[in-house]
């Protein structure tokens, strides 16, 4: 078979591509079993609260109100900051990981176009267009896949770029996209129609590695037998 030990070390190689993708979940499920824990000690303080202290007693003041900064710091911090940080980290972790993949391959074939060479906006468009046009790798039955990175890339885009809030003008836009998926939603946080993306619960960024992790497989999957 033509290339046959080189292509062996091209497969060596892919296996052993570090890929911190792979990993996350598990960090993912052990930060949210802790985060649970801390929403559930609120709660059980909030209750005792209501139940034994004077303020509560005589409607002074809320346990709303009383225990603010706590539903702040657990359900917009811990929560909002999490989740956001893991979509922008695995969007990053894929677009180093399929670079990656596209740089390994390039020492094992004698094409004069690099994948520097392509034009794109960011490294995951060059290294789908390094795989299509340099390596004549026909990607369409992958395109479910890309159609889902390509949404979770503009929620990305949208928490990186401007926090992410949505104005009026694109609100039905992302409705459309986020409408797709469970654990997002857009939330109205102002008297004058502006709306935040939000997360609301873990299983959308496993669901996003989930994707991605699929996507790389496939990818090199596709490149060693092409190259055989």
């Amino acid at each position: 078979m033509k290339n046959e030990k080189p292509i062996k070390w091209l497969e060596l190689t892919f296996r052993f591509l570090d890929n911190p993708l792979k990993d996350l979940p598990s960090y993912i499920e052990r930060n949210r079993v802790w985060i649970e824990e801390e929403k559930n000690k609120l709660e059980k303080n909030m209750k005792k609260w209501s139940e034994e202290s004077p303020f509560a007693q005589s409607n002074e003041i809320d346990s709303y109100d009383f225990f603010e900064d706590d539903i702040i710091r657990i359900h917009k911090n811990y929560e909002g900051v999490f989740f956001n940080s893991l979509l922008i980290v695995s969007y990053s972790q894929f677009e180093i990981a399929f670079k990656n993949i596209c740089l390994e391959t390039e020492k094992f074939i004698t094409r004069k176009i690099k994948l520097k060479d392509l034009q794109g906006d960011d490294d995951i468009s060059r290294s789908k267009a390094f795989v299509e046009k340099v390596l004549e790798i026909d990607l369409q039955k992958l395109d479910v896949s890309w159609s889902k990175i390509k949404d979770y890339q503009k929620v990305r885009n949208k928490i990186v770029h401007n926090n992410g809030r949505i104005d009026q003008s694109e609100v039905n836009r992302f409705k459309q996209i986020l409408d797709k998926y469970e654990n997002i939603e857009l939330v109205e946080f102002d008297a004058i129609q502006k709306y935040n993306i939000a997360i609301t619960h873990s299983d959308y960024i496993v669901n996003f590695c989930q994707v991605l992790n699929h996507y790389l497989d496939e990818i090199k999957t596709r490149i060693v037998e092409k190259l055989k």
